[in-house]
């Protein structure tokens, strides 16, 4: 079977709705599939793929599914085909993934586009699978009632309590079920946004149906109808609950003083009473998950951007992905994509974007750091004069250009940045550990406090340059520069020493020539009180 027939067998039939999905993945990836590098055939490697495929469901869903974990910027093993839904769901098409790889062929855009959309009909699928559990638990049977408004509230909202408990939701005990639900409408605020959002997703069907249905005549809902505004749920709960992430991260940004994108550890943990988060994670967890800023001669501090990303934060999971926060930093590279379509950037093309790029926490436009040109411009001297866009520095660097968005590019083991991870409490501090730093804070001397100016941040600045997405090595890893190389043969081939000589003027030339163009909120269920 080749790929395009391993697709078709899991996408199956084609609806309008498939077709929008399809349109949607295009519009969301082109900037990226342009922008990075590609074999002689125009197709990406399977590095690549696994990248675009990562990135997508991070921006659009906050899916981290299981087998695709963040890179943090470490060159990885894993490829799309390790996700597990993909090798318990679809065998077939992982059969063909690791036959294409093998062969070396890559996949054109189109094939990723689809390949996208399978996976989102697999998870779809999954979730089809959890509405049936929703009937049951309401005394309906899925495939053969056609259910009334009432009821279609009923067993959307026990879905959506399904679906936020993840592994932990009772689905055979329907009395259990009720009883939760019950204390949850107790609740009053929880449950009636997590109610906002099931009737708003039934609206807008309705209004997307409105000229197929009698208004004179009580509707009844099919299964498939009911299934259609399940779909919907599964791709924009991320979104929807994402707002929860920005509302916590502006609260963490209040304690941001010099707009570092950091906040003091004992500040993280000594929030007020009447706070509207408490925060409990441990130094194990924040180091773990390259949330925390150690710098040497400092007071550890909570990178906010790291924070937010990290497993905690995520408040939905299934057997095959999470529901976390939104990458924020993702649509910004997606932009500079969109500008560039290359791998690659000069620095001063680099700078005249950035200065022109806004967040709701940095307003453009504006001038940046010399800092910041600074270092822009030794990256590139770093890279034989470009930098690369889908580096460990470029990211570094915009980390540093925007704090609050961009998470640091911190070694970590991939695995602690999947959520079951860390479940059963794992990610909890003693109580003992946080009044400990809570008090080193209160101790510390008034000289800590230059740590929170933003230049005294870039402390932390690392020139390790990590390049997963591309085949060469990087000048400084390739253990010679190209000039060492041409002093190396000139010792050593001594009767061609002018013709080298010509040759690497006419080099450099084209390189100096190179160099001067532009290149082309946690609601109960987690720490909100």
């Amino acid at each position: 079977m080749n790929l395009n027939a391993s697709f078709d067998a899991v996408m199956g039939e084609h609806s309008g709705a498939e077709g929008d999905r399809i349109a949607a993945v295009e519009a969301s990836i082109w900037r990226t599939f342009q922008a990075l590098p590609k074999n002689k055939m125009g197709r990406l490697a399977p590095r690549s793929v696994r990248h675009v495929v990562h990135n997508y469901f991070s921006k659009e869903h906050g899916w981290r599914i299981e087998g695709l974990e963040p890179h943090s910027m470490q060159v990885s093993d894993s490829e799309v085909h390790n996700a597990t839904i993909l090798q318990e769901k679809a065998p077939s098409l992982v059969e063909v993934l690791l036959e294409d790889r093998e062969h070396g062929r890559g996949l054109s855009f189109e094939d990723i586009v689809v390949m996208i959309t399978a996976l989102e009909r697999l998870i779809a699928q999954e979730s089809f699978d959890l509405l049936e559990d929703a009937y049951f638990l309401n005394g309906l049977r899925a495939h053969l009632d056609k259910i009334d408004e009432s009821s279609l509230h009923e067993v959307l909202t026990s879905y959506l309590m399904a679906f936020r408990m993840g592994v932990y939701a009772s689905l055979d005990d329907a009395e259990q079920h009720h009883g939760i639900k019950d204390k949850l409408k107790e609740l009053g605020a929880p449950w009636e946004i997590m109610s906002e959002f099931e009737q708003d997703t039934a609206g807008n069907s309705a209004f997307a149906d409105r000229g197929k249905i009698n208004p004179f005549q009580a509707r009844a809902y099919s299964f498939g109808q009911t299934s259609g505004m399940v779909r919907d749920m599964v791709h924009n709960y991320g979104k929807w609950q994402n707002g929860d992430c920005l509302a916590m991260k502006e609260h963490l940004m209040s304690f941001d003083v010099k707009g570092t994108g950091r906040v003091p550890l004992d500040l993280f943990y000594a929030q007020p009473d009447d706070s509207l988060y408490h925060f409990h994670e441990s130094v194990t967890y924040l180091n773990d998950i390259g949330a925390l800023d150690n710098t040497s001669g400092r007071m550890p501090q909570v990178r906010i951007a790291n924070y937010i990303l990290g497993p905690t934060n995520c408040i939905a999971r299934s057997a095959f992905f999470s529901v976390c926060c939104l990458n924020e930093c993702e649509h910004l590279i997606n932009e500079i994509e969109g500008k560039v379509q290359a791998p690659m950037a000069s620095p001063e093309q680099l700078l005249r974007l950035v200065a022109q790029m806004s967040t709701d926490s940095v307003d453009a436009p504006r001038q940046l750091s010399q800092t910041l040109v600074h270092k822009l411009q030794a990256i590139a001297d770093q890279n034989d004069g470009a930098v690369p866009l889908h580096g460990r520095l470029f990211a570094q660097w915009l980390h540093f250009a925007f704090p609050n968005e961009c998470p640091y590019p911190q070694a970590v083991d991939m695995s602690a940045l999947m959520p079951q991870n860390w479940a059963d409490g794992k990610a909890i501090a003693t109580s003992e550990e946080m009044i400990m730093h809570m008090e080193a804070g209160l101790a510390s001397s008034e000289s800590d406090l230059a740590s929170l100016y933003p230049e005294a941040s870039m402390a932390e600045w690392s020139d390790e340059e990590v390049l997963p997405l591309h085949h060469e090595p990087t000048k400084k890893n390739r253990g010679h520069s190209i000039l060492g190389e041409v002093v190396s043969w000139i010792m050593h081939i001594a009767p061609l020493l002018v013709v080298l000589r010509l040759g690497h003027s006419g080099w450099q030339s084209a390189m100096d020539a190179r160099r001067g163009q532009s290149g082309p909120k946690k609601e109960t269920f987690g720490h909100m009180v």
